[in-house]
């Protein structure tokens, strides 16, 4: 004699296979959302013109701006520059099938801009690297993880100054 439901997958089967395909999806890194960035423009301003301009510019959109040897590096907090992964967490050393989503809860721009004469012109260059910083909920340790561009911060210092 079978048992009650023998031989149809219980409801209890069904929902794990469903949530496990939403955390499979979830996990997934995301797409690429546009084409890679510039990382370069040119400007009529004069190089100290430049370097004034772009500094405040940057200031008031909440960078922090350090002067470099032929630029200045800058740093922001913000994560409209960046698009972060959600990240499947597990605890580390136990057999468990415990599992969390997490998002990074801080996030850093930073970058190197260099401005140099380029013939008539001058040429503003740089290098930006994002990060964002997770949280284990799970040993509460914190690590980071690369992000991508969201193409603002490019969009931000390619339209900065006047061609």
């Amino acid at each position: 004699m079978r048992g009650r439901g023998a031989g149809r997958p219980g409801l209890r089967s069904l929902a794990s296979a469903a949530l496990l395909g939403l955390l499979l999806t979830a996990c997934q890194p995301a797409a690429p959302t546009a084409p890679p960035q510039p990382r370069q423009t040119t400007t009529s301003l004069e190089p100290a013109a430049a370097r004034s301009a772009l500094a405040r510019h940057l200031i008031d959109e909440g960078f922090t701006v350090d002067r470099d040897v032929g630029g200045f590096r800058v740093q922001s907090t913000d994560g409209r520059f960046m698009q972060c992964d959600t990240l499947l967490l597990r605890p580390r050393g136990r057999d468990t099938k415990q599992t969390r989503l997490t998002r990074p809860d801080q996030t850093t721009t930073t970058a190197a801009i260099r401005i140099e004469v380029a013939g008539e012109r001058t040429r503003l260059s740089w290098e930006p690297r994002f990060v964002g910083s997770y949280l284990n909920r799970f040993d509460n340790n914190r690590f980071e993880r690369p992000c991508r561009s969201s193409g603002v911060f490019e969009h931000l210092l390619s339209t900065a100054l006047p061609n």
